[in-house]
């Protein structure tokens, strides 16, 4: 019984101390041109203030080019939803080719301003990674 116990206590001592830290960790903020941070992740992410696939349905254009070659399925966009609400830094992640990634572009620019997003009640500069579907 004492050997079973030791044997327990020993394994239980190891795993706290060479355990690894299982808390996720957001990645440290990135800084813009202009010096502000540019968030990962905050408190309260940035929320549209429309309905956001009723805006895409309505402004996307499927491109002529990628109906002729059948292209479909998902633009990866990574954006800036600034600290006034404004999107802004539009990058594209991935394509699918025929036009479709410049024409979710394009939409994503024109967005109407979002809720931003807020860290310690303060509105802040948040990245966010916006999936854009193109079905033909």
């Amino acid at each position: 019984m004492h050997k079973l116990i030791l044997i327990l206590t020993i394994l239980l001592a190891s795993t706290v101390a060479f355990g690894q830290d299982i808390v996720a960790r957001a990645p440290a903020p990135d800084t813009m041109a202009n010096g502000e941070l540019v968030y990962y992740s905050v408190q309260q992410m940035p929320a549209p203030s429309f309905n956001i696939q009723r805006y895409l349905r309505k402004n996307l254009v499927y491109p002529a080019q990628a109906k002729k070659e059948k292209a479909s399925g998902r633009v990866i966009l990574k954006l800036i939803i600034d600290k006034t609400g404004k999107v802004t830094d539009v990058q594209m992640l991935r394509d699918i080719g025929g036009g479709c990634g410049d024409e979710a572009v394009r939409v994503v620019k024109a967005m109407p301003d979002w809720k931003p997003g807020m860290q310690n009640g303060q509105p802040v500069n948040v990245y966010y990674t916006l999936p854009v579907s193109f079905d033909d």
